[in-house]
């Protein structure tokens, strides 16, 4: 089912986020919402209060190569949210009709809630959609990516790009 907007233009959403690194989960959210929207964005945000194990530019070097190697070029681009910008202004500003979240549990739907209605207070025009991570994705987060050691866990829950650059990035041998 597409969604169509009021304005009867293209259905098109941002998946904001840190994606430090990109998980099978964060892949799951956006193949599920290609086949709803016209256009897809994938966000690439900073958040001061995080420690990073790649920079923003090389997370957005990441997500290119998965979109890529996937052949999702024709929907999906990846951009980086300015500094000191807020996702919903910024999908405002570049015409997008709504927010994509993902909801892995219980948890993730009460923190959603709260960005939900403090995006309705600031955008009150901008929709937000939600999609459901497979069960198999569903106990993945980035902490746990970086709390994991080694190829062979990294490649279990990474998309393959994402593995390989964990392991060029710190130096790592691949475990056969």
């Amino acid at each position: 089912m597409k969604i169509q907007n009021e304005r009867d233009d293209v259905a098109s959403a941002i998946y904001a986020g840190s994606f430090d690194p990109p998980t099978w989960g964060h892949l799951d959210i956006i193949s599920q919402a290609v086949d709803v929207f016209d256009k897809v964005c994938i966000l690439i945000a900073e958040d001061s209060r995080k420690e990073y194990m790649f920079s923003s530019l090389e997370r957005k070097k990441i997500w290119e190569d998965i979109v890529e190697n996937r052949d999702l070029g024709d929907k999906v681009i990846v951009e980086m949210l300015p500094p000191a910008t807020y996702a919903i202004h910024w999908a405002q500003d570049h015409d997008y009709t709504h927010m994509i979240r993902g909801l892995r549990n219980a948890r993730d739907f009460e923190e959603e809630i709260v960005i939900q209605d403090t995006n309705r207070r600031l955008e009150p025009i901008m929709k937000t959609a939600y999609f459901i991570s497979k069960p198999e994705y569903r106990t993945l987060s980035s902490s746990l990516v970086k709390s994991l050691i080694g190829y062979r866990w990294w490649t279990s829950i990474l998309a393959y790009d994402c593995a390989e650059a964990i392991i060029e990035k710190l130096g790592i041998e691949r475990e056969e």
